[in-house]
């Protein structure tokens, strides 16, 4: 295996489309988050990221991807994290699928955030991660909802972004900017799933038009193959088959 960026140029993987958004500088920067100098490199004295949604985004003096860790061949790279797993756990006990409730959920969710700053940053000390979590002036201390423990997933899903995608469909959170750029070619809709390629379209033509056509009814309006039509296990796919009921 090698990382798939260690061929660019320092600069091109710093470009304005390679920059971190807005929405997630300003939560890695905003709560002191101890991965975000890890992650990113900060060009000025202030921390901003790039307005998500354009078509040609501006990221002049924006926080960029930091080349050292994350550029190399050998820049590591993971498929399944303790992380992951922990957050899935917080949500499970979150929701009554596992035994332990709200208390098990902030243990679990707790245990997450650590694993996945240790994963980063391991020279870090357990009291500076008590202090991120738990702290006074802490922005990510558990508060019982599944909003919160989607979005500190988010974060440590930073680089495996399907991912984040998935847990975003499925819940709604974080709530994400909608930019112009999805107005224009995609009315204002995040997308929602992939396109069918070309060559199931030309391979296996009457089950694909069968399948369109089943979208096209299950989802009045929006349906089809595009990037508007919900997955069927999302939120926004239940919401519509209870409003065409």
């Amino acid at each position: 295996f090698r990382g798939p960026f260690g061929g660019m140029t320092d600069g091109n993987f710093t470009t304005s489309s390679h920059k971190c958004s807005e929405r997630f500088v300003d939560r890695l920067y905003k709560s002191y988050d101890p991965r975000r100098s890890v992650w990113t490199t900060q060009p000025g004295d202030e921390a901003k990221g790039v307005v998500s949604g354009w078509i040609d985004p501006n990221g002049t003096g924006c926080v960029y991807l930091n080349t050292k860790v994350l550029k190399p061949y050998d820049a590591p790279a993971w498929f399944m994290t303790a992380a992951e797993v922990k957050f899935i756990l917080a949500e499970a006990a979150l929701q009554g699928y596992i035994a332990g409730g709200e208390a098990a959920a902030k243990s679990y969710y707790e245990e997450a955030i650590a694993a996945s700053i240790n994963q980063w940053n391991p020279k870090i000390t357990p009291a500076d991660i008590e202090k991120f979590i738990n702290g006074s002036d802490s922005e990510v201390r558990f508060d019982g909802t599944l909003e919160r423990i989607i979005e500190q997933k988010w974060v440590a899903l930073f680089m495996q972004g399907f991912e984040s995608w998935n847990d975003y469909r499925r819940t709604g959170y974080p709530q994400l900017v909608i930019g112009p750029g999805a107005a224009e070619v995609n009315g204002g809709i995040l997308p929602t799933r992939m396109l069918y390629g070309q060559t199931t379209i030309a391979t296996n033509a009457d089950n694909y038009a069968a399948e369109v056509a089943y979208l096209r009814a299950t989802y009045p309006g929006v349906g089809g193959d595009n990037m508007r039509t919900p997955v069927w296990w999302s939120k926004r796919a239940v919401e519509l088959e209870n409003a065409n009921r």
